[in-house]
């Protein structure tokens, strides 16, 4: 499957929610993680993760790198838990992303539809890319809250993110433990906590514009092919 890089379809990201499964809300057997009462089942974090290496493979590749897929599925649950917290901040704050954000949707849905992909694919990577998306216009209008909207677009991201970031921490999230976690840092530990190693660009989804240079290449180097992306 070709695609373009995430960064290069979807507005950049300050940062992921830092995934670490606090709060008192309750996980059942299925779920991948519940947040406040919504929940993401094992299958759909599965398909999210797959398309989410799916659209970085092409930048890691060209830089012949490797991420394991436990790092992959950890990253992209943090991912789906920021678009649940991101609607659920907008809601309870009276947030509009407007149109800007319509039409980025509307030009990730072209870009995509010109790949060659099966239905359920195309829409698994649309999900990826526009939850991406609409996590950034949260962070942009949270951001023209605090500092105005003649500031500067990465200092709107920068200022943004930081107050959802904080907002989040408060609320009620569980994860299946054999997700590992994300610290505040973006730093990934793997379940058993025997592996600990920085997040790579990829991680940050693009927020200073480079290409994944770095990753857990030798790590993944070792693993089955199915158990790693690039």
């Amino acid at each position: 499957m070709r695609t373009r890089p995430l960064q290069r379809y979807a507005a950049a990201l300050v940062g992921l929610i830092a995934l670490t499964g606090c709060g008192s809300a309750d996980l059942y057997p299925g779920d991948a993680a519940v947040v406040g009462e919504r929940s993401v089942s094992m299958s759909e974090a599965d398909r999210f993760a797959e398309a989410y290496c799916e659209i970085n493979r092409p930048s890691l590749e060209q830089n012949d790198a490797r991420l394991s897929m436990a790092r992959i599925r950890a990253l992209a649950l943090s991912l789906q838990v920021a678009g649940i917290q991101a609607e659920e901040y907008a809601e309870e704050f009276d947030i509009e992303v407007g149109p800007e954000y319509a039409r980025a949707v509307n030009d990730l849905e072209d870009r995509v539809r010109e790949q060659d992909l099966p239905d359920d694919e195309r829409d698994a990577v649309l999900e990826v890319l526009t939850t991406n998306t609409y996590v950034g216009a949260v962070f942009n209008q949270i951001g023209q809250r605090e500092l105005g909207s003649e500031a500067d677009p990465q200092e709107l991201d920068t200022a943004g993110g930081e107050v959802f970031s904080a907002w989040a921490a408060e609320q009620d999230v569980e994860l299946d433990p054999r997700f590992g976690t994300v610290d505040q840092e973006l730093a990934y530990t793997a379940p058993d906590e025997s592996l600990s190693a920085p997040v790579s660009d990829l991680a940050r989804l693009g927020a200073d514009g480079a290409d994944p240079t770095e990753a857990d290449t030798e790590y993944a180097d070792a693993l089955p092919a199915s158990q790693s992306c690039g």
